[in-house]
């Protein structure tokens, strides 16, 4: 105060001028006593000394608001990069796994159940529209409740949509181009087609999205296609089609591109609840087309099916499940990366052949077998891989957090 607005010399007290305060200061008792008052105007003398005092405490403050912003962006830096504990994520991956193999038998016992109804492009449109539903009455409960735990219901505005139209595009060609191989070639090489999503789920994420991968990860991780690929490949298969393998590696393609858009979409600002239900409506109007493109349609409305009340419970009961599903594998690819939702998709199936085979009786191949087990230690490979890169990563972002912490008591220092 003394070098911001000079000293009034007198012989007890002196009185020195600020912005806000007058500060008293009494020279015999060195007592002190502020009380608001209005700025005063010091001399023309004392002019020069204030304005260099008032240009180094702004300075001054520039300088701590500058040094607050860096500090608030390295803290934001260590806290982005935090992954999930490997606890949640075992967690996800099992939760999706037992949910996906409990809405396979669901299917299963429906189809088998409902033979006179072999649609499946239909039977996924129904099951995408009680899942509609669905999240619409989970909202109007929540209302009635008084609860909050869930976003309202989305509104479908334009920004949303366009936010999940790829979502929804690489839903349908998936499903499209999937049925398209099964119409010309077995299950058992449609598996085989099929399996190759992995190495799709490589390529794109490291050529298109630059998202590198250490070589473990990847070795493990073609080991688990491999091992799909020999399980596959013991279940006879009489009919080889061209065209259904051009279409099984495009389907391939299309199941390895949805949850990278996924995951993409998820980085958005918009709530996952809203991002399920926009992907949800744009995929019942898109397939829709699709629909009226294929045979289905004329036998859907000579079928004899929509007359019977199992048939409905049965459809409505697997597309509650399917719903549920869906949550849980968004929720997988949320917490993990497109590639490890993907391995976690070939370790339900493999884990769904062993079950078919302890409690239902399957039977399979020598060279089945062998893929069993080459998949499944390729799962466990993988999993291990992915913890001690997690490992890395978290020690990575504790040796930066206790630089900067060094390099901010050095400049502290040197200041």
């Amino acid at each position: 105060a003394r070098s911001a607005a000079g000293m009034v010399q007198d012989n007890k007290l002196q009185y020195t001028t600020s912005n806000a305060y007058t500060v008293l200061v009494d020279e015999e008792t060195h007592g002190k006593r502020k009380k608001p008052t209005t700025p005063t105007v010091t001399s023309a003398e004392n002019s020069p000394r204030q304005n260099h005092s008032e240009k180094k405490l702004r300075a001054s403050s520039k300088e701590l608001r500058k040094m607050a912003k860096e500090k608030k962006s390295n803290q934001n830096a260590l806290t982005i990069d935090s992954g999930p504990s490997m606890t949640t994520v075992a967690a996800v991956s099992s939760g999706y796994m037992m949910m996906s193999i409990m809405v396979v038998v669901l299917n299963k016992q429906c189809f088998d159940t409902l033979k006179q109804f072999p649609y499946p492009l239909v039977t996924t449109w129904f099951q995408m529209l009680v899942a509609l539903i669905c999240m619409k009455l989970t909202n109007m409960i929540q209302d009635i409740m008084g609860w909050n735990y869930l976003p309202p219901f989305a509104t479908f505005n334009t920004k949303d949509l366009l936010t999940c139209l790829p979502i929804s595009m690489a839903f349908i060609a998936m499903i499209s181009t999937g049925n398209l191989c099964l119409s010309f070639v077995q299950v058992s090489f449609f598996q085989i087609a099929k399996s190759v999503h992995i190495i799709f789920s490589l390529l794109i994420s490291s050529l298109l999205f630059n998202e590198k991968h250490t070589k473990l990860v990847s070795f493990w991780a073609v080991m688990v296609t491999v091992g799909w690929v020999m399980s596959s490949s013991g279940e006879p298969t009489e009919k080889f089609s061209l065209a259904g393998l051009l279409w099984g590696l495009v389907s391939s393609l299309m199941v390895a591109l949805y949850p990278i858009v996924l995951k993409r979409a998820m980085k958005t600002q918009m709530p996952k609840w809203h991002l399920i239900a926009n992907n949800t409506f744009l995929s019942l109007v898109l397939l829709i087309p699709v629909i009226a493109c294929s045979s289905e349609w004329p036998g859907v409305t000579m079928s004899q099916a929509l007359y019977s009340g199992s048939f409905w419970g049965l459809m409505v009961l697997t597309a509650v499940a399917g719903f549920v599903l869906n949550i849980s594998a968004m929720a997988n690819v949320h917490y993990t990366t497109p590639l490890s939702h993907m391995v976690a998709g070939s370790c339900k199936g493999m884990v769904q052949t062993l079950l078919g085979v302890i409690f239902l009786g399957d039977t399979v191949t020598m060279l089945g077998f062998l893929g069993m087990v080459v998949c499944m230690t390729a799962c466990f490979g993988y999993s291990l891989a992915c913890h001690n890169e997690q490992k890395a990563l978290q020690k990575m972002r504790k040796e930066f957090q206790e630089a900067l912490m060094a390099d901010g008591g050095e400049k502290k220092k040197a200041k």
